[in-house]
């Protein structure tokens, strides 16, 4: 069992109509104070990630959140679209070349990321170099965490 975490930022569309032409060549990050006045885009409850759900929700003025959406890539698309700022992982927020990072990795919202093996391959090259690809490509490092064993049915 490997886990990473995965860092978060706040983007925005480069093409946001209406928005501060200044924000893609910001010389410094913003602190998410700069953008409480901002439409926002947040996780619904049906996302199925409650821990994350609430910690943005405490972050974010509900009156200022746009419309909740059940899927990180769903928030990504509508990010992109212009429907307003939104907390993304910084693996996706970066790699997408409409988005601009507004702010730097907001360490109280990351999150965990696991990769699951079964016990008896965990130990295959094979597996091993996949962990450490996916993990390199997300910019993570995983970590190994010790095997749980659970009682078999007698």
């Amino acid at each position: 069992m490997k886990s990473g975490i995965v860092p978060v930022a706040i983007d925005i569309t480069r093409i946001f109509s209406g928005q501060k032409d200044c924000w893609e060549h910001l010389e410094k990050a913003l602190l998410v104070e700069d953008l409480m006045s901002e439409p926002w885009l947040g996780p619904d409850s049906h996302m199925g990630d409650l821990a994350m759900e609430q910690r943005v929700t405490s972050k974010v003025p509900g009156a200022n959140c746009r419309y909740r959406l059940d899927s990180v890539l769903a928030i990504q698309i509508a990010t992109r679209q212009g429907s307003g700022v939104a907390v993304l992982p910084c693996y996706l927020g970066d790699a997408d070349s409409q988005l601009c990072r507004l702010t730097g990795p907001l360490h109280e919202l990351q999150t965990q990321l696991w990769m699951l093996t079964h016990q008896d391959l965990r130990r295959v090259t094979r597996i091993q170099t996949l962990i450490r690809e996916i993990g390199d490509r997300l910019g993570l490092s995983f970590v190994a965490t010790p095997i749980r064993q659970t009682g078999g049915v007698g």
